[in-house]
C-alpha cells in the first residue's frame, strides 16, 4: 500500500507470476517450446536427415498420449520444438545455399549480375562524398536489396540465386520492388570478424538473409531490364516512396533524415553524430520504428475513427487495418511485427467480448515472428523489443480500484480541489512513467552494456521526456506523409509541425547528452553474467514473499552490478608485453599491453571513412577491457594513421597525445582538426624526437629511433615517428610509413638484435624497396597492416627475402605478438583467436 506522497517502484514485479500457468498461457509454453527447438537446431548440429525423423516422433508422441490429459501439454510442447526447430533449419539450409556467395570471396572483385528489387531504396549520407566532388551539398548513397538471377561468367550469364545489400554512390530513383535490373560492381561474401570484439557482420546479414554485399560507383551502372508488375508490396513500397518524398519535400534538410526514420523506418539516412547522441541518451531507439510508434499510431488512428464515426466493429477493424498496413509500410522488422501483433489481439478480444492475456499474446507474436522470420530471432533488437513489453506486463503498475464517488461530496468539493486532484493525478502518472522507464532501463541494462559498451542512466528521465514531442512528431509526420503524398502542399502545414517537435526532441538529446553522469562508456562484463542476471531475476520473482519481492530483486541488481563492474576490469600480465596489430584495413593501429599495466596505441586510423577505422579499434581496446590510454603516438601526418582519434576521444580516455614536431606544425586541414580536439578535450599534446625514451620499466625500455630534432626537408613519410621497444630481450620495431631520406638516417643507427618482430614500413608497398631495413633488422617476423593490395603474392615474397615469416593483417586478421622470457609468440585471430574479456 503506497503512502500519498511516496513514490514507490511498480507493485506488481512478480505478483504475475502467479498467473504463469499454462491453462491461461498456452501461447507462452508454445513460444519456450519453439525457443528451445531453435535453440538446438543452433547448438547441437542437428542434420537435415535426423530433423524429420525427430518430428515423426514428436507426432507419433502427441497420438499416443492425446488420450491422456496430464501428458497432452508435454505432447504439443514436443511437437512445438521438433516443427519450429526443424523449420529454423531448413530457413537456415536455404540460407547457406545460395548460389552466388559460391562465386565470390571474401575479397572484393568486379561482378556483373541480372536481380531483382527486393526493397525500397533509402538514402544514407555519404562520409567520404566531400573528397568525389567540391559542391557544399549532401553527397548520398543508396541502398537497397536485390535477389540475384544470372551472374555473367565470359560472354554469357548463369543462372544464381541469393540476396545481396547494394550500395550505390550517389542517389538512385526510379525502383520499386520487383523491377529486374542489371547492374555491375564489385561484390564480395560477408567476411567473418578480423578482430576480437568485433561486431559479426555475417550475424548481422543473416537476419536478413543475405551472404553477399556489393558496391556500385554509379547509378549509371545499373539499368532496368523489365519493370515488375504490381503487387501488394510493389504498391506498398511505392507508397512508402511518395511519403518519404513528400517529408523531404516539406521539412528542413536537417530533420526530414530523421523524420525518415521515425515515421517510416528508413534510419539510414541519419547521420552518425546524430546516432551518437541518441545511443548516449539511451534514445537510440527512436531511430527504429517499434512498439511505442505502433502504440501511437493505433491511438491516432482510433482518434480518427472517432471523429469519422462509424460502428464499433468497423472503428475496431480499422484500427488494425492502420497498424498492418504500418507494419508493413516501415518494413515488417521484428519490434513493429510484435507491437502490430499485440494490437491486433487485443482490439479482436475486444470485438468478441473476450478478456485477452498479455502475456499468452506477447507469445503469440513471438510464435508468429519464429514462423514468418526464423533467422531474426538473434537479432539484438527483437530481445530488447520483446523483454520490453514483458517488463511493461510483469511490473505495470495496476490503477487503483476507487469507490463510486458520493454526489454530496462532489458538491462540496471547490474546483479548487478539483484542481489539485487533477495536479496529483498527472504527478501520479508522470511517476508511473518513470518507474515504468526505470524498470525496462535496469532490465535491458545486461543486453545494451554487453553489445554497446554504454551505461545510460539519463535514459530513464529522457524517455519521458521526450514521450510528447515524439508523439507530436510522429502523428503529424505521418499526416505530412500522407497528405503530401497526395498532393504535395497538403503535407506543408503538418510537416512544419513535425519538424518543430523533431526539433524539440534534438534539444532535448543535445541537452541530457552533456549533463554529468548521463552516460558511461566502459567495457561490457563477460557474456555468463547476462543469463545469470536473468536467472536471478526469475529466482527472486519466484522463490520470495510478494511484500520483499521488489527489495530482493533491486537488490540482486545492485549485487551483479557490483560483480559485473569488477569482472570488467582490465588485467595485466606481468609476465609479458602484448602488441595487437588490429586490423583496420589501409591504415595502421597496434596496441601496446605492458607488464605495468599501461596501455599505449601506436597510430589510430584508416583510409577512408574514419568511423571505419574507429569501429575495430575500439572493438579491440573493449574485448581487453581497456577504457584508459596512457598514450597515443601517432606516427605522421597522414589520416589513416590518426583520423581514428576523434571518435575514440568520446569513448575513452586518453591520458596524452604523442608526435614529432613537424606533425603539429602541419597546416593539412585534418591535423588542425586534430589539434583543435585535442584542446577541447583538454588532452596533453607532446612532441618526441630520436633519443627521447618513452617507458622504462624493469623488463621493457621503449625508445625513439627517429625522426631527428632537426626537421628533414622531405614528405611526411620521411619523418615518421620510428618506435623500438625491448622486451624481456626481444625486440619489436614500429616503423610507421618510412621511406628515405629517413629509412637512410635510420640505417645508420645500431641494429637491433636479431630474431625479433618488424612491421613492414608504409603497410608493404610495392612502391618502397624494404630490403635494405629488412636486412638491417634481421627480423625473424615481419608484419604488414594492410588492405587486399598488401595481401598479394608478390608483397608476401617481398616479406619474406630475408627468411623472415610473413603475415598481413588483411588475410590473417589482427595479430597477436607477445613477448616474454620463453620467445616470440605469434596468433592470428583467424587461424588461432586468443580468449578476451567477452
Amino acid at each position: 500500500m503506497s503512502v500519498a506522497g511516496r513514490s514507490d517502484p511498480p507493485a506488481r514485479l512478480g505478483c504475475e507470476t502467479r498467473l504463469l500457468r499454462w491453462q491461461r498461457q498456452p501461447m507462452l509454453m508454445i513460444a519456450i517450446a519453439g525457443l528451445v527447438g531453435i535453440l538446438c537446431d543452433q547448438t547441437l548440429s542437428v542434420s537435415s536427415e535426423h530433423w524429420p525423423l525427430l518430428v515423426g516422433v514428436a507426432i507419433a508422441g502427441v497420438v499416443a498420449f492425446w488420450s491422456f490429459p496430464r501428458l497432452r501439454l508435454w505432447a504439443l510442447l514436443l511437437i512445438s520444438v521438433g516443427a519450429l526447430g526443424f523449420y529454423h533449419h531448413q530457413s537456415q539450409h536455404r540460407y547457406e545455399n545460395q548460389t552466388l556467395a559460391s562465386f565470390l570471396s571474401d575479397a572484393w572483385q568486379p561482378i556483373w549480375i541480372d536481380a531483382i528489387v527486393q526493397s525500397p531504396i533509402e538514402r544514407r549520407p555519404d562520409a567520404m562524398g566531400d573528397q568525389h566532388s567540391d559542391a557544399e551539398v549532401q553527397a548520398w548513397q543508396s541502398v537497397l536489396e536485390i535477389e540475384a538471377v544470372s551472374l555473367r561468367g565470359g560472354s554469357d550469364f548463369r543462372p544464381t540465386s541469393g540476396r545481396a545489400r547494394v550500395v550505390v554512390d550517389g542517389v538512385v530513383q526510379g525502383l520499386l520492388h520487383g523491377d529486374h535490373i542489371r547492374l555491375s560492381g564489385n561484390a564480395q561474401r560477408i567476411p567473418p570478424a578480423s578482430n576480437p570484439g568485433e561486431i559479426d557482420l555475417q550475424q548481422i546479414y543473416r537476419a536478413r538473409h543475405q551472404l553477399v554485399r556489393m558496391h556500385v560507383d554509379s547509378p549509371d551502372q545499373i539499368r532496368i531490364v523489365k519493370t515488375g508488375r504490381w503487387t501488394a508490396q510493389r504498391a506498398i513500397d511505392w507508397l512508402g516512396n511518395r511519403g518519404q518524398q513528400a517529408l523531404v519535400v516539406n521539412m528542413d534538410s536537417s530533420m526530414a533524415p530523421l523524420a525518415e526514420a521515425l515515421v517510416l523506418g528508413r534510419r539510414q539516412a541519419v547521420d552518425r553524430p546524430t546516432r551518437d547522441r541518441l545511443l548516449e541518451t539511451g534514445t537510440i531507439h527512436l531511430l527504429a520504428v517499434s512498439g511505442l510508434h505502433v502504440g501511437i499510431v493505433a491511438v491516432a488512428a482510433s482518434w480518427l475513427a472517432l471523429c469519422w464515426g462509424g460502428s464499433r466493429t468497423g472503428n475496431l477493424m480499422f484500427v488494425i487495418g492502420v497498424c498492418l498496413a504500418y507494419m508493413l509500410v516501415t518494413g515488417a522488422r521484428p519490434p513493429v511485427v510484435r507491437a502490430a501483433t499485440l494490437i491486433s489481439i487485443f482490439l479482436m478480444g475486444r470485438l468478441v467480448g473476450r478478456r485477452v492475456d498479455p502475456l499468452n499474446s506477447l507469445a503469440t507474436a513471438a510464435v508468429l515472428l519464429m514462423v514468418i522470420d526464423p533467422l531474426s530471432i538473434g537479432q539484438i533488437g527483437t530481445h530488447l523489443s520483446f523483454l520490453a513489453v514483458a517488463t511493461i506486463v510483469l511490473c505495470g503498475e495496476r490503477p487503483p480500484v476507487r469507490p463510486a464517488p458520493d454526489p454530496l461530496d462532489e458538491l462540496l468539493h471547490s474546483h479548487w480541489t478539483r484542481l489539485r486532484g487533477g495536479i496529483r493525478v498527472a504527478w501520479q502518472t508522470v511517476r508511473q512513467l518513470i518507474a515504468i522507464s526505470f524498470w525496462i532501463w535496469t532490465i535491458g541494462l545486461p543486453i545494451v552494456w554487453y553489445h554497446f559498451h554504454v551505461i545510460t542512466p539519463i535514459s530513464i528521465v529522457a524517455n519521458v521526456l521526450l514521450w510528447i514531442p515524439l508523439t507530436v512528431a510522429l502523428v503529424a509526420g505521418l499526416a505530412t506523409a500522407v497528405l503530401g503524398g497526395i498532393w504535395t502542399p497538403l503535407g506543408s502545414i503538418p510537416g512544419q509541425i513535425c519538424q518543430r517537435a523533431l526539433q524539440t526532441i534534438t534539444q532535448l538529446v543535445d541537452g541530457m547528452s552533456h549533463v554529468d553522469g548521463a552516460y558511461y562508456w566502459m567495457p561490457a562484463p563477460p557474456y555468463w553474467m547476462l543469463p545469470l542476471f536473468y536467472i536471478g531475476i526469475v529466482v527472486a520473482a519466484l522463490l520470495t514473499a510478494r511484500r520483499f519481492q521488489k527489495s530482493v530483486v533491486l537488490g540482486w541488481i545492485a549485487l551483479w552490478l557490483i560483480a559485473a563492474l569488477s569482472q570488467a576490469t582490465h588485467r595485466p600480465q606481468p609476465d609479458r608485453f602484448v602488441a595487437t596489430f588490429i586490423d583496420v584495413g589501409h591504415g595502421t593501429s597496434v596496441l601496446l599491453e605492458f607488464p605495468d599495466g599501461e596501455n599505449w596505441l601506436y597510430d589510430a586510423g584508416r583510409l577512408g571513412d574514419p568511423a571505419f577505422a574507429r569501429w575495430p579499434i575500439e572493438a579491440v581496446l573493449w574485448s581487453q577491457q581497456i577504457r584508459h590510454l596512457d598514450g597515443l603516438i601517432v606516427s605522421h601526418a597522414d589520416a589513416d594513421h590518426y583520423n581514428a582519434i576523434p571518435g575514440l576521444i568520446e569513448r575513452f580516455s586518453i591520458a596524452r597525445v604523442l608526435g614529432s614536431h613537424e606533425l603539429f606544425s602541419s597546416d593539412q586541414r585534418g591535423v588542425m582538426e586534430l589539434q583543435q580536439t585535442l584542446n577541447t578535450h583538454r588532452i596533453p599534446i607532446e612532441k618526441l624526437a630520436a633519443g627521447d625514451v618513452l617507458l622504462q620499466q624493469p623488463d621493457c625500455r621503449v625508445m625513439v629511433l627517429h625522426p631527428p630534432r632537426t626537421h628533414l626537408r622531405a614528405k611526411d613519410n620521411a619523418n615518421s615517428i620510428v618506435l623500438r621497444l625491448d622486451c624481456f630481450g626481444h625486440t619489436l620495431l614500429l616503423p610507421g610509413d618510412l621511406e628515405d631520406p629517413g629509412t637512410a638516417m635510420l640505417l645508420a643507427q645500431p641494429s637491433p638484435q636479431p630474431g625479433g618482430v618488424l612491421m613492414a614500413p608504409h603497410h608493404g608497398s610495392l612502391s618502397q624497396d624494404i630490403y635494405p631495413i629488412l636486412r638491417w633488422a634481421d627480423p625473424a617476423v615481419v608484419i604488414a597492416s594492410g588492405g587486399k593490395r598488401a595481401a598479394g603474392p608478390r608483397v608476401l615474397r617481398m616479406l619474406a627475402e630475408t627468411g623472415a615469416q610473413p603475415f598481413v593483417t588483411h588475410r590473417d586478421g589482427a595479430m597477436r605478438v607477445s613477448l616474454d622470457r620463453d620467445g616470440i609468440q605469434i596468433r592470428t585471430w583467424h587461424d588461432s583467436p586468443w580468449p578476451t574479456g567477452r
